[in-house]
């Protein structure tokens, strides 16, 4: 007859950070926790009603709030983001059912500073296909980041006016 010995992983905070333990403590979750602590860039998850359950220290970094600070907060007091309540990305992105890229967007850090950052929002389901939460991943945006995105906008609306027969007149 054989044992097996029941594996136990204990939640743990990464050195040198205020950041909280991802929920659970399953075996497997324990790379999950450390790629998420690990990462550059800044990650957040909320519940549906858009309360912070996961604060990464990359997004402590970018915002000024610690993990402490932002969990348990709607995602709008703490990004305070230009977008955040005429054009959520986390919304767009549960309405759409799939992932927005890289939109750029203005945040106000806890000190008030404005901050242009590349966010990405993403739907959590869970094994039944069902909504639990979205994900937010964003970095500073570069100056390169805004040119890229104006000539974006300007071949789009180049393509418009080409491709219309009144405008090309």
């Amino acid at each position: 007859m054989s044992h097996v010995a029941e594996e136990k992983v204990v939640p743990r905070t990464v050195p040198g950070t205020s950041a909280q333990p991802l929920p659970g403590s399953y075996p497997g979750c324990e790379l999950l926790r450390l790629v998420f602590h690990s990462i550059t860039e800044a990650v957040f998850t909320v519940d549906p009603s858009f309360v912070i359950t996961s604060f990464n220290p990359a997004a402590e970094r970018i915002t000024g709030f610690s993990a402490a600070e932002a969990i348990g907060k709607h995602c709008s007091e703490v990004l305070r983001a230009d977008v955040c309540h005429r054009r959520c990305v986390l919304k767009e992105a549960i309405a759409a059912g799939h992932a927005h890229e890289r939109v750029r967007v203005t945040i106000i850090n806890r000190d008030g500073v404005e901050k242009p950052i590349l966010l990405s929002g993403a739907v959590l389901r869970d094994e039944q296909g069902g909504t639990v939460g979205a994900l937010e991943l964003f970095q500073e945006a570069s100056p390169s980041d805004h040119l890229e995105q104006q000539l974006l906008e300007q071949q789009a609306l180049e393509g418009i006016v080409h491709g219309s027969p009144a405008m090309g007149k």
